[in-house]
């Protein structure tokens, strides 16, 4: 299958023609910053070539979840806002939505995984998506960055599986982390790296709950996740425990106890 990749902005120095990608922009945007979503989405949306957004027919798709949603579908969101815009103008039909589906979800974080660990990964790695929408129509596959290809390389092959002969991934930024794949992580934090960061974001207007973010709270040392909780509003608190029973972090060992204090607080 025929991949086409669009960067919207240069991370790394690789793409000198494109503007370069502000660090603190992306990590709230990674932990659910509503506003930092909506500017780098409508970015991203300019970047798409003029044959995807004037596809007679356009499916789009973010990066694969289970239940709580990634960053990268809220970006996605917004990307389709953006696009139907230019559609409804040029009188053609809006964007379909459709999902991969993730069965298999890891305890800690992907983007501290080494080259071998995230190869591991994604090779078994069980991921589905709807065939029907996908029958005939051009795809745009959104997420935030490309570090290694290996999973824009599964959802390739899911995609070819299903008769799609080509796809677009459009990534905010594409970097080169087959020597360093952590440097997703460095990226990731460097305005959100813990809960005390996060908070002022997660108590304010215009907060996304996220797959990031739930992990976050969850890892956290013991007086941290105490101190966050207590501060929390009563319906972001149930939004939690629901993302975290949905999700399956409730069962997992490694966030059983986080699960439980936050349950009992």
């Amino acid at each position: 299958m025929r991949r086409d990749v669009v960067a919207g902005f240069d991370a790394d120095g690789s793409r000198p023609g494109l503007p370069a990608l502000d660090p603190a922009d992306f990590s709230r945007f990674k932990h659910g910053a509503a506003d930092a979503t909506w500017r780098l989405g409508r970015h991203l949306a300019d970047h798409l070539p003029a044959a995807v957004k004037s596809a007679e027919r356009l499916v789009l798709t973010a990066s694969c979840y289970k239940f709580v949603p990634l960053a990268s579908v809220s970006l996605a969101r917004v990307v389709a806002h953006r696009l139907n815009r230019w559609r409804a103008d040029a009188k053609l039909r809006p964007v379909t939505r459709t999902q991969f589906y993730r069965e298999q979800l890891i305890e800690g974080d992907y983007s501290t995984m080494t080259l071998a660990e995230r190869e591991a990964f994604i090779a078994t790695d069980v991921i589905r998506v709807d065939p029907e929408p996908l029958a005939g129509a051009a795809v745009l596959v959104v997420d935030d960055l490309r570090v290694t290809g290996f999973h824009e390389g599964r959802l390739a092959g899911v995609l070819a599986e299903h008769g799609v002969p080509a796809a677009t991934f459009a990534y905010l930024a594409v970097i080169d982390g087959t020597g360093d794949p952590t440097v997703e992580r460095r990226m990731n934090t460097a305005a959100i790296g813990s809960l005390d960061a996060l908070a002022d974001l997660a108590r304010g207007t215009g907060f996304i709950l996220n797959s990031r973010v739930c992990k976050l709270i969850l890892g956290a040392p013991e007086k941290d996740f105490a101190r966050f909780v207590a501060t929390l509003p009563a319906g972001l608190r149930q939004e939690l425990v629901t993302a975290w029973e949905c999700n399956g972090y409730a069962v997992m060992s490694r966030y059983r106890a986080a699960y439980e204090a936050l349950i009992a607080s």
